[in-house]
């Protein structure tokens, strides 16, 4: 079984690969909660995110300005208590920044069918692991899907096996040039229904 783990600031992800499934076991200060997502509800769309605390950079930035303006109004007046004030407010300054820097998140989003999205860090362990899993993830997906939906049964609904090719298709499971040729050879093997006749593309 393919995993990935990633664990970033006390928040630990951990996702494994099964042949119809993806599992995702979140854990945020000793909370666990895990998911099982079949790999029909998984879209595929990918896209590069981040998340940025702009509140604490805001914070760390009046710190600064606190330092700056108390440790002048010290120099002019000649008070040591300024001094140390300054130096309070600088060091909160730092450690608020620091803490900025560290939260700061860069992330894949992978859309699911329900227009949610399953949150990847890009770094965590490092960006190549992270790429080769998602990379993984997509590739499980197409074989299971394809050997579930991307078959012909004379026997089942001509329009519901035409849907499954057309869904398929939209989340690039299969080519264009791979539906077209499924699409041909189902209307050979399956008659539509009166109904469905002209049913088409």
């Amino acid at each position: 079984m393919i995993k990935l783990t990633q664990k970033k600031n006390f928040v630990l992800r951990e996702f494994k690969l099964s042949e119809s499934k993806l599992f995702y076991n979140l854990v945020k200060y000793g909370n666990g909660n895990e998911v099982d997502i079949p790999y029909e509800n998984i879209d595929g769309e990918k896209v590069r995110s981040s998340t940025t605390n702009y509140l604490l950079f805001v914070v760390a930035i009046g710190c600064l300005a606190l330092t700056i303006g108390i440790a002048y109004i010290g120099v002019m007046t000649t008070e040591v208590d300024l001094y140390f004030l300054a130096i309070c407010f600088g060091v909160l300054a730092f450690g608020v920044f620091v803490y900025y820097w560290f939260t700061r998140e860069t992330y894949w989003k992978i859309k699911l069918s329900n227009n949610t999205y399953i949150h990847f860090l890009q770094n965590v362990p490092d960006e190549e692991t992270t790429e080769k899993f998602i990379s993984e993830l997509i590739k499980s997906r197409d074989i299971y899907l394809r050997d579930n939906y991307f078959v012909i049964d004379e026997n089942l609904n001509y329009v519901d096996q035409l849907q499954n090719f057309r869904w398929l298709k939209s989340i690039n499971a299969i080519t264009k040039k791979e539906f077209d040729e499924k699409y041909s050879e189902l209307k050979k093997l399956v008659k539509p229904e009166v109904g469905d006749i002209g049913f088409g593309k």
